[in-house]
């Protein structure tokens, strides 16, 4: 079981609370791409996760492959208390852990649900 708490007036506390569901991940402090992308609220017409390579969980949440693990949690209570802030108790379903490593080589055959295997060895012509 976790809490969250998250700031009110954010663009997604409507979507956590219509989905019932939610993902919590952890990405590298200082990736520039995941800085650039998610630094500001994002606004109603565009989505920071267009673009950018992730996988979604069972509950269908986006996780992006650059964080090093995520829980997929199904919310149990929306606690919406005299404050700045409001809070989430959600139950965890599922949990993974990806490579540490940006998977940006890899990206477009995870997309489609295949692994790439290795690279094939350049066949030596005869002379």
């Amino acid at each position: 079981m976790v809490v969250v708490a998250i700031e009110k007036g954010q663009a997604l506390s409507p979507i956590i609370r219509d989905s019932r569901n939610f993902a919590l991940c952890r990405v590298s402090d200082g990736d520039p791409l995941i800085d650039r992308l998610f630094q500001a609220m994002p606004d109603h017409g565009r989505d920071p996760f267009l673009g950018l390579p992730h996988l979604s969980t069972p509950s269908m949440c986006p996780v992006p492959l650059r964080a090093a693990w995520w829980l997929d949690c199904e919310m149990i209570r929306h606690l919406d208390i005299e404050s700045d802030h409001e809070m989430y108790v959600a139950g965890v379903h599922h949990a993974g852990k990806l490579e540490t490593a940006p998977a940006v080589v890899r990206t477009v055959s995870r997309a489609i649900g295949k692994k790439a295997g290795p690279k094939r060895p350049l066949k030596k012509h005869a002379r």
